[in-house]
């Protein structure tokens, strides 16, 4: 009876409330964009800096255009969260 009872109070905290599930999309989207911003700040700056070693300049600036795309996704995403 006790692993019984376990298992229901496992299978609860399983379950998320609709806003519990808004919530922590909108954390994880802004945490998203975060780690995008840093990495699109760190591309721009070994690219000023000529440090895109072992890769082209062409490439890296692929990179960057990747990075800005990126960003683009996950503002849209976060902008639909919150509406």
């Amino acid at each position: 009876m006790c692993r019984e009872y376990v298992k229901l109070i496992s299978l609860a905290m399983l379950s998320l409330t609709n806003n519990e599930v808004i919530e922590l999309a909108r954390r994880k989207a802004h945490a998203k964009l975060t780690t995008l911003d840093f990495e699109l700040e760190d591309l721009k700056n070994d690219l000023k800096l000529g440090a895109t070693s072992p890769i082209t300049i062409e490439e890296h600036e692929l990179l960057i255009r990747g990075c800005q795309r990126e960003i683009q996704v996950w503002q849209w995403i976060e902008e639909r969260i919150y509406q």
